[in-house]
């Protein structure tokens, strides 16, 4: 990562939002996080928003973004428009605010994993696997998640439309930005 670099405070305007706060683990080489584990749907998003972070904001390090897990490491090219895709994460967040989105990002990672074997497995089919049951011994279904259960429990298939375009937009677009990335799975 090159020589460190003190956090980064952030104020970044992207229409009717403004987004502040700090963002740390920088240096000359950019974003770098790491994680002693394999890398799971949370760590993605983790380092898809620090990503468009840094490259939205007015800093002189570099736009790339590294995060080392257990399983892989994981390498992403700044967007062309990255002030575009982090106001579209707001809108949704805000949209989310008000209403439950159909977003569950174990089941949305299994989806987008599959899609990226093009052809080898039916995401979806994959996605409903993570969902409704478990993949491992001692895994448990994302459905049962109380707070799923609860707000999706008049839903007959919360893994409709609206999710697989959640799943695209939220770990396809940062899977678009990959620069490289080691081997590994990374489903849970």
């Amino acid at each position: 990562n090159g020589e460190a670099a003190p956090p980064l405070a952030l104020r970044i305007h992207l229409g009717e939002y403004c987004l502040t706060g700090e963002l740390d683990g920088l240096g000359s080489g950019g974003y770098r996080a790491y994680h002693v584990d394999k890398m799971r749907p949370w760590m993605w998003l983790r380092l898809w928003l620090s990503h468009l972070a840094l490259c939205c904001s007015t800093t002189d390090l570099n736009r790339q973004s590294t995060w080392i897990a257990e399983d892989r490491t994981v390498v992403l090219r700044a967007p062309q428009r990255p002030e575009a895709l982090l106001s579209r994460l707001l809108a949704l967040y805000w949209e989310g605010l008000h209403k439950p989105l159909h977003f569950f990002p174990k089941s949305a990672w299994a989806y987008v994993e599959a899609g990226a074997g093009k052809g080898k497995t039916d995401p979806l089919a994959k996605a409903r696997a993570r969902w409704s049951a478990a993949s491992r011994q001692g895994v448990v279904p994302e459905s049962h998640d109380p707070y799923y259960r609860l707000l999706f429990e008049h839903h007959p298939e919360p893994l409709d439309e609206c999710f697989v375009a959640l799943a695209a937009e939220l770990f396809g677009s940062a899977r678009q930005h990959i620069r490289s990335a080691g081997d590994g799975e990374g489903d849970s």
